[in-house]
């Protein structure tokens, strides 16, 4: 008994400080990866998901009381290829001066933000064609963990697509019966409005091919960049910096 109570304050320094818990991690994401192996469903992989959002709910909370040292460097290699993308960000305002005139051009993000968008449309097209029974293929030939975060990518990605696609129209169409119908009443035509919205994109997505769609976004990318190329020198300057 005295052994034993002599050993036990030295257990916990048998690995650095939050080592037993980053065992446990380790072993979770192991775990992970093997039962991800057997997964049929997207309902396996969305309760996959859920078990790596709360682990890493659990590393926030446990870095935030007791700092971990892996994390502390994860951090700072996150910062410092954020200080080296600083280029892409910019500041934007009226050019008040008018003269002389300043190079007109469109700022680097946007640029980068369409190439980006047209190279994952050609990556989801070429995964379309090479996986048509889906992308859990993926994660069998290589890590099912990697797998889960794209797909927590995806899906937040979606869920933000769709919102602001609800959420535009609907500002459009409120804006169009406030013009036409005044102060009164809306709600109901709102109401109708909207559902019918929700049903029409609804059969949409339930009937025309992915491929299809992918050619309709750029269809309207390429118009959205035709319509942002520079026109005459007139009017205001609207400053990127």
């Amino acid at each position: 008994m005295k052994l034993l109570s002599s050993l036990s304050p030295r257990i916990g320094r048998v690995l650095p400080g939050g080592g037993w818990f980053t065992l446990a991690l380790c072993a979770l994401l192991a775990g992970l990866e093997v039962a991800g192996r057997s997964a049929t469903s997207d309902v396996h992989d969305g309760l996959a998901a859920c078990l790596l959002l709360a682990a890493g709910a659990a590393v926030a909370l446990r870095h935030k009381h007791n700092p971990l040292p892996w994390v502390r460097k994860l951090g700072a290699l996150g910062r410092a290829a954020a200080e080296r993308c600083a280029w892409l960000r910019y500041d934007h305002g009226i050019d008040l001066r008018g003269t002389p005139p300043l190079p007109r051009g469109t700022p680097a993000l946007a640029t980068v933000a369409v190439l980006l968008f047209v190279l994952w449309g050609a990556l989801a097209a070429g995964l379309w064609a090479l996986f048509p029974d889906g992308w859990r293929a993926v994660s069998f030939y290589s890590s099912y963990t990697l797998y889960l975060v794209a797909l927590l990518g995806l899906w937040g990605a979606l869920l933000t697509v769709t919102f602001f696609g609800v959420f535009v129209p609907v500002a459009v169409v409120d804006r169009w019966l406030k013009d036409w119908l005044g102060e009164t009443d809306r709600r109901g035509a709102e109401l109708a409005l909207v559902v019918g919205y929700a049903v029409l994109v609804s059969g949409i997505a339930w009937v025309v091919p992915p491929a299809a769609v992918l050619a309709l976004c750029l269809l309207v990318a390429l118009g959205a960049l035709a319509v942002d190329l520079p026109r005459g020198t007139d009017g205001p300057a609207l400053l990127w910096r």
